[in-house]
């Protein structure tokens, strides 16, 4: 959607909006992420347990990917939710939602690479407190780990703290704290 004012979702017009179907490779697709400059979309196929790399010629603008160019990453996990990318594009994240709900954490040899990202150096955070993963995203330096829930009634922000960034080898379980969203729109 485009939006006039940047982050601010009010200004946003549903009647410019941008499509991309990446329903060829995979059927279920539950959470995505772009790559520092825009120019690579990643799409989490839970169906086939790949993530996708999709080449775009114009940074942020989906009208622009090409399926044609796809690359993807076997994690051969089932039960992915959402992904992220640490700042230099180097670790890649994945939301498990399974019955032990946790975080994974992939290295890539190159920066926004799936086809570097190595599943045998795979390191993995419990995420006790979180159930029901629906998404992941990190503070700027990586020092906070966020998980959103989608368990009923309503869902939870949770907040782990890391004493390395980018680093879930780090993030501390016992001192999580969380934001309940009851009763919000």
């Amino acid at each position: 959607y485009p939006c006039t004012t940047g982050f601010d979702v009010s200004t946003c017009n549903a009647a410019g909006v941008s499509t991309f179907d990446v329903s060829e490779e995979d059927t279920i697709s539950r959470g995505m992420a772009f790559s520092d400059d825009g120019e690579k979309l990643f799409v989490v196929g839970t169906m086939n347990q790949n993530i996708y790399e999709y080449p775009c010629t114009t940074g942020f603008d989906v009208s622009t990917c090409n399926a044609a160019g796809v690359s993807s990453f076997d994690t051969s996990v089932g039960n992915m939710r959402a992904m992220a990318f640490s700042d230099d594009g180097e670790k890649l994240f994945v939301a498990v939602g399974d019955a032990n709900d946790r975080i994974l954490e992939y290295p890539c040899a190159i920066g926004f690479d799936v086809s570097t990202c190595n599943a045998a150096g795979v390191s993995s955070f419990d995420v006790d407190a979180a159930t029901c993963l629906a998404g992941l995203s990190f503070s700027n330096n990586g020092e906070k780990l966020f998980v959103t829930s989608e368990c009923l009634p309503n869902g939870t922000i949770y907040e782990y703290p890391c004493t390395t960034g980018f680093d879930v080898s780090t993030c501390n379980a016992a001192l999580v704290s969380s934001f309940d969203m009851s009763g919000q729109d």
